[in-house]
């Protein structure tokens, strides 16, 4: 207690608390110390630190000045005399944290140094100080203390100057320092120049001289003080070159010398002897020759490393809070070094900030800790700062220890206990690390690209080498885009571009590259091969009217290459054709020059055959690629990325055409054999093989191929048009499938996807694609039995349609056709209450609104008439006519045209998939014109026509195979076969066929009831039944006894 009473802090507290009394605000007591906590909270300081601050005199500096403020501001309400404590005002010195921290942290010898050489300055004084110290000794710390107080307002002195001196190229080392001096390059290259042209020894160490004499002229003409801080490396003492010039000193004997010797008698000594010049050496010991050289230096002040005590003590106060283990394990992993002392310290203040550390305060930990790369004094730690700020990519942050020594040097195999300081293992992965703070690695990132760009550039390069053989092993992969970044990092555009002609890179990357390159390329044959790759990357996305595509091309078409200028004119023609502005692409082909390149000449025929396929000329479209393009592949190279898109693009047009066509066999092939090591081309094949292989009802293939297209689509950031393509198909083939959940999460998926705030796309364009996703989504709706959402839908995407028609002056006609047919669909679902979910069970016959019905027929009646009008309709229109006419058939209610629209549709089908759908269309039409015989002859005829689809690896479409064994059952028990019926139902309850047994065992009871009234009691069916029906419904007693048999307690078995 008797220590407490002592602090001058309690004796302010208590007399503010006197003055004040016990006035309350809404903090609470005015001056207590949960009033004082809050003020310290509202000022950004610790509030937690009040009371140790007040009792002990304990807390950092900063906290202790926002007391003492909040304390003299409640005084001065309450009192006229000003509040006066001598003891504490110095805490408003600017310089206060400096000399605080050297007189408490460092030890004496230090501290002597840093006054003399600090008041001398300051009494406008020019001090020489000279200061030896093996490492660890403190040296750069006391350096940087020198320099942060001399730095500090009020300034003394304009100019402080810091430059070291280390083996690693001394001629960059006096690089620095003249160029930091003002000399431009072209005056210090000229000195450089004549150290490689000397011949005899004098002259050679005259022409060294003379570089120094440059440097030592440009210090005299500064006008004004100045104060210069030199380090000499130890290694100094094993340089004896300049320039591949055997370091001289330029005396009569020319003696051969040291780096360390030279920089003392050429320049440091002559350094000393200026007047308006403040000077302070650090180095580990003396050169030789130094010692009868000392001119204006006195005795050397020598540091000494510090003692277990001192190091004790500065970790003590540095970290307060840590435990005395704490504070003790850093001390012993420091050793008996005051550089890993301060180092150890700066990374503990940041890794244990507590919760009322200020983000100033943070922030000035990280500004400290990355200052070392440039500042420390051991070069090992400044090799790795060097390395982890190359190595802690924002994009990918953590590292391989192997990735980080390759950019060290293999001498430097190991991490050393301060080094593996700064890092944080990743959980799981061996030897595979992170920077421990983001905001030290973008710190240190930053100012090393600031301060020496060209070793940042160096490293970077080296970075890349490392990853260069995982990359091009598998271009997809992180390795892959570690080595874009850090080859960007590195500016090596030429390698870039090269990856690029054969790869692709992130969108982000690549926008950054484009970027940078119209700011510091902006012209020349690298910049315009780099505007062609940027270019040919919107190219490949369809994004033709991106900005920086837009960019790309402006350049490209004023370039002297006429192959470039036509390759410009093609993309923009392809971009035209991708709008529906097909005038415009017209109007650009036919400025076609001509091209020896076949890639262009191949090009060129693919635009041609897409503005065909747009027309509807569908052969000529096809002649086009089939004649034109494809011959000209036989002489183009896969090897990179324009060989490989333009074999991939031909092969796309080719079964796009076959599949218009409705060729799907021969578009399937087409899109098979067009692989791609691209994800983006590959996303865009798997989509089509995906979208094929579900219209030839193999489900399981279209499943795995649509998989494949989404998460490439994903993988290649591919537009978020495409995105929400391939999202909502496979919603589609889920709810085909009957997987409703899943097919909800992927429409959900598409729906975000174009929602987004940042989408590329908006207005009308968006509204487009939403129209065109919710089309899709409508038919979900429809199967899960939201019919009037459903309607109301279809009835906005539309007018959408119409609207976008209309303003990009494009024909919609397919697209609103199939959305009417869709309507169609749904108000016959609304008017029979059944879910558009196979199998169907209700026909217009059993109508719950006629006016529905009614319309329904309305328009389908239409959509056929408006097919049957155009000229393309075998080709483009076909299926859709397909579609139509099957429809008619069910919403019919009268059976013999329902027959007749069936009958039609049967001759429409083209592949066995079709042929079981009309089929099985033509059985539903016979089933309820009462021909039960003709139901079983056309069923079967459906399923032999559905196993064409499956095979062993492939299920196909299990609910329209469920569907006609359903008719087949139905028409059984109308003609009273009630044991041929059984057994059809019996071999429909397979597993497989489980999300469809509901249905049919109530289809089969509804029927059996109708049809058979003894049905219940027949032996055939007891192998069903659990137990009598009772008072159960037949349809009821199947439907109860089959879910009884799927719980784990079941004793009866279906098969």
């Amino acid at each position: 207690m008797a220590m407490a009473t002592q602090s001058p802090w309690r004796k302010v507290f208590e007399e503010v608390r006197q003055i004040i009394g016990n006035k309350r605000d809404t903090d609470g007591v005015l001056g207590s110390i949960n009033w004082l906590r809050k003020q310290m909270m509202l000022k950004g300081a610790n509030p937690n630190v009040v009371r140790n601050i007040i009792y002990r005199d304990k807390g950092k500096i900063a906290d202790k000045r926002a007391l003492y403020e909040t304390l003299k501001e409640l005084w001065q309400r309450y009192s006229d005399v000003p509040l006066q404590v001598p003891e504490l005002e110095v805490l408003f010195s600017s310089n206060l944290n400096t000399e605080q921290e050297i007189a408490q942290l460092l030890g004496r010898e230090k501290r002597r140094a840093y006054s003399s050489f600090v008041s001398s300055v300051r009494s406008g004084k020019f001090p020489k100080l000279l200061v030896t110290g093996r490492p660890g000794s403190g040296k750069t710390l006391l350096l940087d203390y020198i320099q942060q107080a001399l730095e500090l307002p009020p300034k003394v002195t304009k100019s402080v100057m810091r430059f070291e001196f280390s083996s690693d190229d001394l001629v960059a080392s006096l690089s620095k320092m003249a160029f930091a001096l003002g000399i431009t390059e072209d005056s210090f290259e000229a000195k450089l120049v004549k150290l490689g042209t000397s011949g005899a020894y004098a002259v050679q160490a005259d022409a060294q001289a003379d570089v120094a004499r440059l440097i030592i002229d440009a210090i005299r003409s500064y006008t004004e003080p100045i104060v210069i801080m030199i380090q000499l490396s130890q290694s100094l003492t094993d340089l004896t070159h300049l320039a591949n010039s055997a370091l001289r000193l330029n005396q009569p004997d020319v003696p051969r010398v040291n780096a360390a010797e030279w920089l003392w008698l050429s320049l440091i000594e002559p350094l000393s002897k200026m007047s308006q010049v403040g000077l302070l050496v650090s180095l580990v010991s003396l050169p030789a020759r130094a010692h009868t050289h000392m001119s204006a230096f006195e005795e050397p002040v020598k540091l000494n490393p510090p003692t277990t005590i001192e190091a004790r003590r500065f970790v003590k106060l540095r970290l307060p809070k840590l435990s005395a283990h704490q504070q003790e394990s850093i001390v012993q992993r420091a050793g008996r070094s005051y550089e890993e002392l301060r180092t150890l310290t700066l990374l503990a203040e940041i890794r244990e900030a507590s919760p009322g550390e200020t983000l100033s305060e943070n922030e000035e930990h990280v500004k400290q800790l990355s200052q070392l790369y440039k500042n420390a004094g051991d070069h090992r730690l400044r090799n790795f700062l060097a390395a982890l700020a190359v190595m802690s990519l924002p994009e990918y942050p953590s590292f391989a220890k192997e990735a980080l020594q390759a950019v060290r040097g293999q001498e430097l195999s190991y991490l050393n206990n301060l080094e593996q300081a700064f890092l944080d293992p990743i959980p799981g992965q061996e030897e595979v690390y992170r920077c421990f703070s983001r905001q030290l690695a973008r710190q240190l990132r930053q100012e090393f690209e600031q301060e020496e760009p060209e070793l940042y550039r160096e490293l970077n390069l080296k970075a890349a080498t490392y990853y260069e053989q995982a990359a091009k092993q598998q271009p997809s992969s992180n390795e892959a885009a570690r080595y874009l970044y850090h080859l960007f990092e590195a500016r090596d555009w030429l390698t870039l571009e090269t990856w690029l002609r054969q790869w692709s890179m992130p969108q982000s990357l690549l926008r950054r590259l484009w970027q940078v390159a119209l700011e510091e390329l902006k012209e020349g044959a690298v910049f315009e091969a780099i505007a062609r790759q940027v270019a040919s990357h919107f190219v490949r996305l369809g994004s033709f009217n991106h900005p920086d595509a837009v960019k790309a091309f402006e350049v490209l078409s004023h370039s002297s290459d006429p192959d470039i200028r036509s390759w410009t004119l093609l993309k923009r023609a392809e971009g035209a054709v991708l709008k529906g502005q097909i005038e415009l692409a017209t109007a650009l082909l036919q400025s076609w020059p001509n091209s020896t390149d076949p890639i262009l000449e191949a090009e060129y025929k693919l635009v041609e055959a897409s503005i065909e396929r747009w027309r509807s000329n569908l052969q000529a479209a096809a002649e086009l690629v089939k004649k034109g393009a494809k011959p000209l592949l036989r002489t183009i190279s896969n090897k990179d990325t324009a060989g490989r898109l333009i074999h991939a693009k031909a092969a796309v047009w080719a079964g796009l055409i076959a599949k218009d066509q409705g060729q799907l066999e021969e578009a399937l092939e087409e899109f098979l054999a067009g692989h791609s090591s691209d994800d983006l081309i590959e996303a865009r094949l798997t989509f089509q093989i995906g979208d094929i292989q579900m219209k030839l009802g193999r489900f399981d293939g279209a499943l795995k191929a649509l998989d494949q297209a989404v998460s490439r689509s994903y993988r290649s950031e591919a537009l978020i048009q495409e995105q929400t393509r391939y999202l909502a198909r496979r919603g589609t083939l889920h709810r085909k499938q009957g997987k409703f959940n899943d097919a909800q999460d992927d429409f959900q998926a598409a729906l975000t996807v174009l929602q987004r705030e940042d989408a590329s796309i908006k207005g009308l364009e968006r509204d487009f694609w939403l129209a065109k996703l919710k089309d899709e989504y409508a038919l979900f709706l429809l199967a899960k039995g939201s019919f009037d959402k459903a309607i109301f839908t279809l009835r906005d995407n539309q007018q959408v349609f119409e609207r976008y028609q209309k303003e990009n002056k494009v024909d919609a006609s397919y697209r609103l056709l199939r959305s009417s047919l869709r309507l169609a669909l749904a108000y016959g679902c609304r008017a029979t209450q059944q879910p558009f979910m196979r199998p169907l069970e209700r026909s217009v016959n059993t109508v719950i609104s006629p006016e529905d019905a009614n319309h329904a027929q309305e328009l389908v009646t239409g959509i056929i008439a408006q097919i049957e009008k155009r000229t393309d309709q075998k080709t483009h229109y076909l299926e859709l006519y397909r579609q139509g006419v099957m429809l008619a058939s069910w919403l019919s209610s009268n059976p013999k045209k329902a027959l007749s629209f069936a009958e039609k549709a049967n001759t429409l089908a083209r592949f066995p998939y079709q042929s079981a759908e009309t089929l099985t269309h033509l059985a539903f039409a016979h089933y309820h014109a009462g021909n039960y015989q003709e139901v079983i002859s056309f069923s079967h005829e459906a399923s032999k026509a559905l196993a064409k689809t499956t095979s062993r690896m492939e299920k196909g479409d299990l609910a329209l195979h469920a569907w006609i064994l359903g008719l087949e059952q139905k028409a059984l028990l109308a003609q009273g076969d009630l044991e041929g019926a059984v057994k059809s139902l019996r071999r429909s309850l397979v597993a497989e066929l489980e999300p469809y047994h509901l249905n049919l065992l109530r289809g089969f009871g509804n029927v059996a009831e109708k049809k058979i009234p003894w049905a219940a009691k027949h032996e055939a069916l007891k192998p069903l039944l659990s137990t009598e029906p009772g008072t159960l419904r037949l349809a009821d007693a199947l439907v109860s006894s089959w879910q009884k048999s799927r719980s784990p307690e079941a004793e009866i078995l279906f098969f």
